[in-house]
């Protein structure tokens, strides 16, 4: 099983603010989709919560909600675990790749099983609440796969890039 994470942080690492998003970068979502379309998706429960209610759960994506409380919404493609550790062994059996996709809580849990991350890294230094583990660069290869700059469709100039974990 491959484990991804995507995420989009500022150059302050800030992640979100009273759980929404920090900005709107239209071609951030449009890579976010194409990333994850037909993939297994992960979040804790307040990020699928974030969600516009017509995005949940995510379509053409297998959406798997972390939450130690029963399931709240019910949907085809929704599976709710009540712990990471529960899902990520449910997963293991398929040996499908998956993504993780927030919140703060459940990255941090992640980053240590993570094989790649896809990081949107936005030049912005933003106030959040919530933030993103550092990458160690003795742990992680950096390739920029995209920069985009500011424009009516992105708030911010951002760059997407891919790390990959150092095997030793």
């Amino acid at each position: 099983m491959k484990i991804n994470i995507i995420v989009a942080y500022s150059k302050n690492y800030a992640i979100g603010k009273e759980n929404k998003l920090l900005w709107h970068l239209a071609d951030d979502m449009a890579f976010f989709k194409q990333q994850t379309s037909g993939k297994t998706v992960v979040m804790g429960k307040n990020t699928f919560l974030s969600l516009p209610r017509k995005f949940r759960p995510l379509p053409n994506r297998k959406n798997i909600v972390i939450s130690r409380q029963e399931s709240i919404e019910e949907h085809e493609n929704l599976s709710w675990y009540k712990s990471l550790e529960e899902a990520i062994s449910s997963l293991k059996k398929t040996g499908e790749e998956i993504y993780i996709i927030g919140g703060g809580t459940i990255y941090e849990q992640t980053l240590p099983l993570a094989d790649v991350v896809y990081a949107t890294e936005v030049n912005v230094n933003i106030e959040g609440d919530t933030y993103f583990p550092l990458l160690s660069p003795q742990k992680w290869t950096r390739q920029v796969l995209h920069s985009f700059p500011k424009n009516d469709k992105n708030e911010y100039d951002f760059e997407v890039v891919k790390y990959e974990k150092i095997r030793l």
